[in-house]
């Protein structure tokens, strides 16, 4: 305060003797030049001489907004600029892409942050099915701000992943993985374009970074990786990485039997007997034991021994009775396929049952009783497994 007060004083007193001058001589200013003069008091050509100072320092400052400085006409160009996004965006979400894209792209290079114009306008692009546009658009946003990559990435991804482009989509995800490999959205994105186009081994590979990155709901991963190893044992190697399974999946059914039945299709009828044998005998499980009926190993005797065995524990268990039968006709044991196809109809009057006793009571001859079965088991022993059947002579 003592400051402001002396301050005051000094520019009263300042003041009071410049006008004290003023007043006892104002001075005299000749100004000449080629014929020309100019007169007038010393203190108003003083006078004249600041409020022309002050003019041309304004002018200047004006005159350099003018030409692109930093100023109100560069203020006044970001905000039309910023008038305009705002006016694409809406457009955008009104579902005018041809105007919106226009609005973005026109106004991109006067705002703050151009990649969020070029993004938005890769997006109207996209709708209009200007596909090579997009990706330009998406590239220019990339160029613009360098850590708009992500961004760009994944709306590039997304894009391309709407329009069913998953091979492209996947191109533009591994690049994003490579800068951010836990990044949740790339993984998850990445997740999906594996599971399109059915590479089960990568989707596999990929579950162990989703978990980690807490990418997706675990129940769900569950579910997904569940998924995509039954797919990939179902192929013609499924049995080579059947030891590979996580720890999780170790006693799941549905993969044993996925990897059976891809064990089966690739004539590998050893491993798949193997495999479904421990299976069953961790757990129990009917399609697995209707299966186990169907696979021609190297060595039928000992497959029908193993079925043998399991009948002693479960002597009514009609579903094991069919495979019994079943092998036993793998072994020409026609009396005894006959005897457990009699037992399992007993305990198990499905399709199956009549179907494969009808076919074999007609190949011993037995032909009325035969057709009969057939007939109930609605006319056909079409899709059944193709097994041995006595020859009848003549």
């Amino acid at each position: 305060m003592k400051g402001r007060a002396l301050l005051l004083c000094a520019v009263l007193v300042l003041g009071g003797l410049l006008g004290l001058l003023m007043v006892r001589d104002p001075g005299y200013l000749v100004l000449a030049y080629d014929g020309a003069v100019l007169e007038t008091s010393l203190w108003f050509g003083l006078l004249l001489l600041v409020v022309t100072y002050v003019a041309v320092r304004l002018l200047l400052f004006v005159l350099g907004s003018l030409l692109g400085g930093r100023g109100l006409f560069t203020a006044w160009r970001a905000r039309s600029a910023q008038q305009r996004t705002n006016r694409g965006l809406l457009l955008l979400e009104e579902g005018d892409w041809p105007q919106a894209k226009r609005l973005l792209i026109n106004a991109a290079t006067d705002v703050a942050d151009p990649a969020i114009n070029y993004l938005n306008a890769a997006r109207a692009a996209h709708q209009l099915g200007a596909f090579g546009e997009r990706d330009e658009l998406l590239n220019q946003a990339k160029q613009q701000d360098p850590k708009a990559a992500p961004a760009a990435g994944l709306a590039a991804a997304d894009l391309r992943i709407a329009a069913g482009q998953w091979r492209e989509a996947l191109a533009s995800l591994r690049d994003l993985q490579a800068l951010a490999p836990k990044h949740p959205r790339v993984l998850e994105r990445l997740w999906r374009c594996h599971e399109a186009l059915e590479d089960w081994q990568a989707l596999i590979e990929l579950a162990p970074a989703l978990r980690k990155a807490s990418a997706v709901d675990a129940e769900v991963l569950q579910v997904m990786e569940r998924q995509a190893w039954c797919h990939r044992l179902a192929a013609a190697d499924g049995l080579k990485v059947w030891e590979k399974r996580p720890k999780v999946l170790k006693d799941d059914l549905d993969l044993a039997l996925a990897a059976a039945l891809g064990g089966q299709a690739a004539g590998d009828s050893a491993g798949a007997e193997s495999l479904l044998r421990e299976a069953l005998r961790r757990n129990w499980r009917d399609d697995l034991v209707n299966l186990y009926g169907q696979i021609k190993s190297p060595a039928p005797d000992r497959q029908l021994a193993t079925a043998e065995g399991w009948l002693e524990e479960r002597p009514d268990d009609g579903e094991l009775l069919l495979t019994a039968g079943r092998l036993a006709l793998m072994n020409a044991d026609w009396p005894k396929a006959q005897r457990y196809f009699e037992a399992s109809l007993g305990h198990n009057p499905r399709f199956e049952c009549r179907a494969e006793l009808g076919r074999l009571l007609i190949a011993l001859g037995e032909t009325r009783r035969g057709g009969e079965l057939l007939t109930q088991a609605a006319g056909t022993p079409n899709g059944l497994p193709n097994l041995p059947l006595p020859q009848r002579s003549g």
